[in-house]
């Protein structure tokens, strides 16, 4: 029996040391870190000021609010960071400060801001045909904020451009000028517009001749049943201005004129239809 307590006495003793030394040393070192604060954000070193206000936080009883020293070190360091380049760091240590409890409305306006900032570059760099840049831009919002609208906006309208862009290309190799013209109207991205710029003056010059020659009458089509010129030109451009798409404009057009459209080979032209009411 006059082991238990001496066997009891030779652990509790030392472990009640170890904890008091190491309580102790916590103490200490809790004392010494909001030196290591004042000191890390005299020479404006944002990180260490960062990592030691953390380390202040995490000596003190848990719900404790945040310290003035961190709040003050994460809003020095997102700033730092973002000067740096660093966008998604400093939108994600933004976005810590103002759930925190010293966060200002300042904070906040400053984490929009950044935000906008992003958007505003994204989008010149879309419309300048750089979708990639312009996605990655986005990425660094996105991720701090789960939305991903814009992106998605942006990818689709650059596809639905690409897809047009290329459908006008094969409907000039076809010499389906009405056609082709209507696929270029649908294109409204500045980049795009650039590109098939080409293909319409091309478009653009083949409806010219077909108004004002006989070269695309073809298969012993005369002349007199024919509607072209200055009259087609007018009324299919009375629809276009309506905001009729233009194949179909060219077709109501010819129909206002008592003509249907027929097509002779790649080519398309209006003929007077004798069964047309006047």
């Amino acid at each position: 029996m006059a082991r238990q307590p001496l066997l009891l006495q030779f652990w509790v003793v030392p472990t009640l040391t170890l904890l008091m030394a190491v309580g102790g040393l916590a103490f200490w070192w809790q004392q010494q870190l909001p030196a290591r604060v004042r000191r890390a954000a005299a020479n404006e070193n944002w990180y260490e000021c960062l990592q030691a206000s953390e380390q202040l936080q995490a000596l003190r009883w848990p719900g404790t609010r945040a310290s003035a020293e961190q709040t003050l070190c994460r809003r020095l360091q997102a700033e730092a960071l973002w000067m740096k380049g660093e966008r998604l760091a400093a939108l994600r240590l933004q976005q810590q400060l103002i759930i925190s409890a010293g966060s200002t409305a300042e904070d906040t306006a400053q984490l929009q801001a950044w935000r906008q900032s992003l958007r505003e570059q994204a989008l010149i760099k879309y419309q300048q045909g750089d979708l990639a840049e312009a996605l990655m831009l986005l990425s660094s919002v996105e991720q701090s904020d789960q939305d991903k609208t814009l992106s998605a906006v942006l990818e689709d309208n650059w596809h639905r451009n690409r897809l047009e862009a290329e459908r006008a290309g094969d409907l000039v190799g076809d010499q389906r000028w009405w056609e082709a013209l209507d696929r270029l109207n649908r294109v409204d991205h500045p980049w795009w517009q650039q590109q098939t710029q080409e293909q319409r003056q091309t478009v653009n010059a083949a409806i010219t001749a077909l108004s004002s020659s006989e070269e695309h009458l073809q298969h012993g089509t005369s002349q007199s049943d024919v509607i072209q010129g200055e009259s087609l030109n007018m009324a299919v451009q009375e629809k276009l201005e309506q905001g009729v798409e233009a194949w179909t404009a060219f077709e109501a057009g010819c129909r206002s004129l008592g003509g249907k459209v027929e097509e002779d080979g790649p080519e398309s032209f209006c003929r007077a239809d004798p069964t047309a009411k006047p």
